[in-house]
């Protein structure tokens, strides 16, 4: 009995010795880490990859951004390259570098060196190629700053079918409204028109749609400032450059960093749909027009998205 007795008392005491001891250590340890805490500034489009459509780069503009090109309107080879202080794919290029400094950029070039304008088939072709691109890159966006036209009504072409499919595939394809404000009170350019298409129309710094840029109530997806934008040349010069055509940029640049954050915060692709939803939800208005939609402003998106997580997990978002 008295071993009994003496096993067991040494037993509780040595528990409570223990529990005194854990209980210690457990005093003394960290609390446990919280779940990161994420903010618009801690994506600036790394690890994607935005597509500029466009005349191709220049040694005359920093290029360290660009990862692939290819030639589409001369030799058809991966080199898009070009000998030109009149660049503009690299203005193109450098807008969405503005708003997303970290991404990077492939050149497809489809404008012939001698001037004129770029083929339908050629255009075709770079869509074809950055479908395909797609098994190498993370392509959050393709960018077409080019003018085709006006319409006021959704518009299908040839090259829709590149379009649904870039969509399918989880890619944005952003286009520019166009440059012809003065000439149709409404409408955007036909690219742009095509419903797996963001449209994007020109403001001015202060909010104000810029007169050149075409707009509609129906077709316009997104506003972006577009006038007097800078671009940087290797030797530090600068050139001052305005267009729906880097206005439309500014938006790529966005919807590389908005699926920086969807893939790490929720693990999924960023959809047309969604991206349209979180910049109106998030943008200003426009100042000179009573504008069904809104001015885009990159870390507000941002921001909008981390708040709203759930809403935009899972395909719950209603488009």
């Amino acid at each position: 009995g008295a071993l009994g007795a003496g096993a067991g008392g040494g037993a509780a005491a040595a528990m409570g010795w223990w529990s005194w001891v854990w209980g210690a250590r457990a005093a003394g340890q960290p609390a446990a880490a919280a779940e990161p805490a994420y903010a618009a500034a801690d994506f600036t489009g790394a690890g994607q990859t935005i597509i500029v459509i466009d005349d191709g780069m220049s040694p005359f503009y920093d290029q360290s951004a660009t990862v692939w090109s290819y030639d589409f309107s001369g030799a058809n080879d991966a080199d898009a390259s070009k000998t030109s202080l009149y660049s503009h794919g690299d203005w193109v290029a450098q807008s969405a570098l503005d708003e997303a400094p970290d991404v990077d950029i492939i050149h497809l070039k489809v404008f012939p060196d001698g001037g004129g304008g770029a083929s339908l088939g050629d255009i075709e072709e770079a869509l074809q190629m950055s479908i395909a691109l797609t098994g190498y890159f993370d392509i959050a966006a393709v960018n077409l700053s080019l003018g085709f036209g006006n319409t006021t009504t959704e518009t299908l072409t040839p090259l829709s079918d590149e379009f649904a499919m870039l969509d399918a595939l989880g890619v944005i394809s952003v286009a520019a409204a166009g440059n012809s404000g003065t000439t149709y009170d409404d409408g955007v350019n036909v690219l742009a028109a095509d419903p797996n298409v963001v449209a994007v129309s020109a403001v001015d710094s202060d909010g104000d749609l810029a007169s050149f840029s075409q707009r509609s109530d129906t077709l316009t997806d997104i506003a972006a400032d577009g006038v007097n934008r800078t671009a940087e040349t290797v030797w530090g010069g600068t050139v001052t450059v305005s267009g729906t055509s880097f206005a439309a940029p500014e938006v790529a640049g966005i919807a590389a960093r908005l699926s920086e954050a969807s893939a790490t915060l929720l693990g999924e692709d960023l959809t047309d749909e969604e991206l349209i939803d979180i910049l109106n939800k998030s943008g200003s208005a426009v100042q000179n027009a009573d504008a069904p939609y809104a001015v885009a402003d990159g870390d507000a998106a941002v921001a909008y998205f981390i708040d709203n997580l759930e809403y935009y997990d899972d395909g719950l978002m209603i488009a």
